[in-house]
């Protein structure tokens, strides 16, 4: 039966073509270094207050001193704008992207 408002895409995975797989070995293969916090550095650049802090073993207390700092600075952050990229619309514009640019070609190449 054919709609006159359009074509039904029906939602799915191909679970043939997308298998789960460690985190490690997925960002690798996108050339994202696996232990690299995702865009930490680049999304606080220029906000302040602000802090990043290594993983390692004393990471609660660096984390727990950087916040302390923060929060006695009495500061406000400039960091709105930062904040904004992170909306529900701006995640689900970069998921489309990704899908875009990852997904569609890798799809396209399969199905010739």
């Amino acid at each position: 039966m054919s709609d006159p408002r359009g074509h039904l895409i029906a939602m799915g995975v191909d679970l043939e073509l997308f298998q789960p797989m460690n985190r490690h070995a997925a960002r690798a293969a996108l050339g994202i270094d696996p232990d690299e916090p995702v865009d930490v550095r680049q999304t606080l650049a220029g906000v302040t207050p602000s802090a990043v802090v290594e993983f390692g073993q004393d990471l609660v207390d660096t984390l727990a001193k950087h916040c302390a700092l923060i929060l006695r600075s009495g500061a406000r952050s400039n960091g709105r704008n930062t904040a904004s990229r992170f909306d529900w619309r701006t995640t689900a514009q970069h998921i489309a992207g990704v899908y875009g640019r990852l997904v569609c070609p890798i799809t396209s190449v399969l199905r010739r």
